[in-house]
C-alpha cells in the first residue's frame, strides 16, 4: 500500500496592502521604463533583480516581492542564469 501527502501552498492573496513599486523588466540592460505596481499580500517590499547568464545576457526587473524574495544572492535558475536581488525604496508614486 503506498501513502501519498499532498502539500497545498496557500493561495497568494491579491488583496493591496498599500506599497506601491516601481515594476518593469529588460533582458539587454541595467535599466527599463517603470510603470506603478501596488502590491499585494505578503509583497512588502521593492525588489530589483539583476541576472547573468554571460557577459552577453543580462536580466534587469523591478517590482513588488516578501522580504525574503528580495534578499537573494548568486540564485541560479533557469537555464543556469545567476540572480541576484535587492530591496528598494517603495516608489513615492512617480515610478521615474
Amino acid at each position: 500500500m503506498k501513502i501519498f501527502f499532498l502539500h497545498l501552498v496557500p493561495r497568494k492573496s491579491s488583496k493591496p496592502n498599500g506599497i506601491k513599486c516601481s515594476a518593469c523588466y529588460n533582458v539587454h540592460d541595467i535599466s527599463c521604463d517603470p510603470v506603478l505596481l501596488t502590491c499585494t499580500g505578503t509583497e512588502t517590499k521593492c525588489v530589483e533583480v539583476i541576472g547573468i547568464d554571460n557577459p552577453i545576457f543580462l536580466i534587469f526587473a523591478m517590482g513588488c516581492a516578501t522580504e525574503t524574495a528580495c534578499n537573494l544572492k548568486n540564485i541560479s535558475i533557469l537555464n543556469n542564469i545567476k540572480i541576484r536581488t535587492y530591496c528598494v525604496e517603495q516608489s513615492g508614486g512617480d515610478p521615474r
